[in-house]
């Protein structure tokens, strides 16, 4: 069987890969422990992440990463992208009482992802949608999934279920702009089966 080249995606987390590979076919998860930059410029963050995925994986290999962050409006946008924190040590329940009692429920999902294809820079796209933090649902999916509930829709993340979700998600958009990028670049043949030798 003839060799496909792969976008290592670097990421633990196989609902992310799930999210986009109907956009990215090419992708292939890549579970690599990468130490997280403590900043809130979620962008810088992702810069980090990406040289440091670079630099673990095969030389000549394409790589992609991916930084989600919650921004609260009650609180100033924080915790941004130190959602995953917040919400370990405090979990969904504890985000919406807080909000609640603040009586500003808006919030703001934002994704970047990036990107480097062997011989080119990295490059980086970013998407995100508003929404509103509400109840905990009963379906608890995964992170803040279960309070998030995004603008036009009257389910939580968590309620839509994977397929719905993934067809609205800032990640997937996201990752629309990886692919135009890719196509507009010529580089999706890399991705083609390779002749065998």
């Amino acid at each position: 069987m003839d060799a496909v080249v792969k976008i290592q995606f670097v990421t633990n987390h196989y609902r992310k890969v799930w999210e986009i590979e109907d956009v990215l076919p090419w992708v292939d998860q890549s579970k690599i422990a990468l130490q997280e930059l403590q900043d809130f410029d979620q962008l810088k963050v992702a810069k980090h992440k990406l040289a440091q995925a670079v630099a673990e994986l095969p030389e000549g290999s394409s790589v992609m990463i991916d930084e989600t962050g919650l921004y609260l409006e009650g609180l100033n946008g924080f915790p941004g992208p130190y959602v995953k924190w917040m919400v370990g040590v405090s979990g969904p329940e504890t985000i919406y009482d807080i909000l609640n009692r603040l009586g500003d429920r808006r919030a703001r999902a934002k994704t970047v992802i990036g990107y480097q294809h062997p011989g080119h820079g990295p490059v980086f796209f970013e998407s995100e949608m508003g929404g509103m933090i509400v109840p905990p649902s009963q379906e608890k999916g995964y992170g803040w999934d279960s309070i998030f509930q995004p603008h036009g829709f009257s389910e939580t993340f968590a309620e839509m279920g994977l397929d719905h979700k993934k067809m609205i998600t800032m990640r997937k958009t996201a990752a629309q702009k990886l692919r135009r990028y890719i196509e507009r670049k010529g580089l999706a043949k890399d991705f083609e089966p390779l002749e065998s030798s």
